[in-house]
């Protein structure tokens, strides 16, 4: 597949689709005990003038999956999407139907291998915009909307709706549990980033990375290998020939740290991944350490600047999206 083509399809599928308003939340953060979901959403928002909906035993199913992508490895997808893909849905969407409809949260950490080659029984899919474009040729997919991922980091709270990759050399302090409602910016992108050690003197453009070792999470993954792989095709290297090795790690927070230890040269990652990296003792890595090679500014539509140094240009944020045989009225709630 094409990427630049993936990419123009995303784009053209996306500005369609509706914002879906993600609540990603961590445990620790949540007393469950006491926690409802009634509390925090209006249950049921659409068509709520008509009551529950009926289920039906021919179009829908007792029991729905949703596939997650989990570039983080699944403990970390868990822990931040478990509120929002399960106790949320259950909650607000499961119980508009009579009797209730369920949702069960199911990552990957490779979900091109999980939801296509091996045909995992996913129904709901929540991955970057790659995994998209890729599950929408293969298999057929429907876009129900891009997300507004919230992020914490350095005493700041962003909502994100657009994504991207970066170049990792190094890194710096972030607090991703601090929270200050004051502070709160709105982002409706991402980028992909490439990083090297702050150190490294010997690379500083994307043509430094010919005859590098190079870490990226997968290929398959958007920002954290192929819109990398991309800028440099665009800038007149081969991807494939030209590093003098790629790796690829499956966990973003490994690349990162490879990139600090010197067992590879330059590590691509999602923007804003640098920033709440964690070492092998789970103590965040200051982000100081890092350069971003070819760092690019992004002003919002709201005159916002995009808050992470990024190396490729902007692209949406991860979609929620559904096979093409779910029912409308389960994909519309």
């Amino acid at each position: 597949m094409d990427l630049h083509m993936r990419t123009l399809t995303t784009v053209r599928s996306l500005l369609l689709a509706m914002i879906l308003v993600a609540v990603s939340g961590r445990r620790n953060e949540v007393n469950l005990e006491t926690w409802s979901a009634e509390d925090h959403w209006t249950a049921g928002q659409l068509n709520c003038t008509y009551g529950p909906r009926e289920f039906n035993e021919l179009t829908q199913k007792r029991v729905y999956t949703v596939g997650v992508h989990a570039p983080s490895g699944n403990t970390a997808a868990l822990r931040e999407y478990n509120l929002t893909f399960e106790t949320y849905l259950n909650e607000v969407v499961g119980k508009r139907w009579d009797p209730p409809i369920e949702f069960q949260m199911k990552p990957s950490e490779d979900p091109l291998v999980s939801w296509i080659d091996n045909g995992e029984p996913v129904d709901f899919m929540y991955g970057d915009t790659g995994i998209y474009s890729c599950v929408g040729m293969e298999i057929g997919s429907q876009v129900l909307g891009t997300t507004i991922a919230n992020l914490n980091t350095r005493g700041r709270n962003y909502d994100l709706d657009t994504y991207g990759g970066k170049f990792t050399l190094g890194a710096f302090t972030v607090d991703t549990d601090q929270h200050i409602e004051s502070s709160h910016i709105s982002i409706h992108c991402s980028k992909g980033t490439i990083l090297v050690r702050a150190d490294n003197e010997k690379i500083n453009t994307v043509l430094d990375l010919k005859d590098k070792i190079i870490a990226a999470q997968s290929y398959s993954v958007f920002a954290g290998g192929q819109s990398q792989f991309w800028l440099m095709q665009n800038s007149g290297l081969d991807h494939v020939m030209d590093p003098k090795q790629v790796i690829f790690t499956h966990n973003d927070d490994v690349t990162v740290q490879g990139v600090l230890s010197g067992r590879w040269d330059v590590g691509f990652v999602p923007s804003g991944r640098t920033e709440r990296a964690k070492n092998e003792e789970g103590e965040f890595i200051d982000p100081n350490l890092f350069k971003v090679i070819e760092p690019k500014i992004y002003i919002m539509d709201n005159g916002d600047i995009f808050p992470f140094l990024h190396s490729t240009p902007v692209f949406p944020e991860w979609p929620l999206f559904a096979k093409k045989n779910i029912d409308t009225a389960v994909a519309e709630e």
